[in-house]
């Protein structure tokens, strides 16, 4: 998956953490905790995203 994918994923995240699996949102909080909890419940193997205010990159935290 290519950063411009994972823009169009979370683009209705602002100023939220997002935990992606491959294509799919599994988690979406205001923190890194509360995501990650959820998170692990649903898979080990995922990424947590920053998302920030609309026309700013990105901040991948694994």
């Amino acid at each position: 998956m290519n950063i411009g994918d994972i823009t169009t994923l979370v683009k209705n995240h602002q100023k939220k953490w997002v935990a992606l699996e491959d294509d799919d949102v599994i988690a979406v909080g205001n923190s890194v905790k509360e995501v990650k909890e959820i998170a692990d419940k649903k898979s080990r193997d995922y990424s947590l995203f920053l998302v920030p205010e609309e026309n700013v990159g990105l901040a991948p935290l694994s």
